[in-house]
């Protein structure tokens, strides 16, 4: 699975970390997003960290600005950091278990491989 799409199904389901929700559900959820940001989100995040240092240049407030020079490369490091194959995480979710949270398609399109269909 690609580290990208986990990233993002992190995304969407930190947008609905404090809405009461089910218990199971919300335990469910919980254990998804602890074992992805244990391995995957932290991975991500430490990575990108590293490509927006070596071709950014901050600009106040931990901002960084990427000259038009440095995009191309900086495009292409992140492309194959997104892209990396990785391990995916156990935890599925039926689309009922998710009903209750307001998703947007875009977190629908995010969380899509984690969804079973019945």
């Amino acid at each position: 699975m690609k580290l990208g799409k986990i990233h993002k199904a992190h995304g969407a389901f930190s947008r609905h970390k404090n809405e009461p929700m089910n218990a199971a559900v919300a335990f469910k959820i919980f254990k998804f997003c602890k074992e992805i940001e244990e391995t995957h989100v932290k991975f991500y995040n430490e990575r990108a960290d590293a490509i927006l240092l070596k071709y950014g240049h901050p600009i106040g407030e931990g901002r960084y600005k990427i000259t038009e020079d440095k995009k191309d490369s900086f495009n292409k490091e992140m492309d194959e950091l997104f892209n990396t194959e990785v391990e995916a995480p156990r935890a599925r979710f039926t689309i009922e278990e998710l009903q209750e949270l307001k998703l947007s398609p875009a977190d629908i399109e995010a969380l899509e491989e984690f969804i079973q269909e019945a």
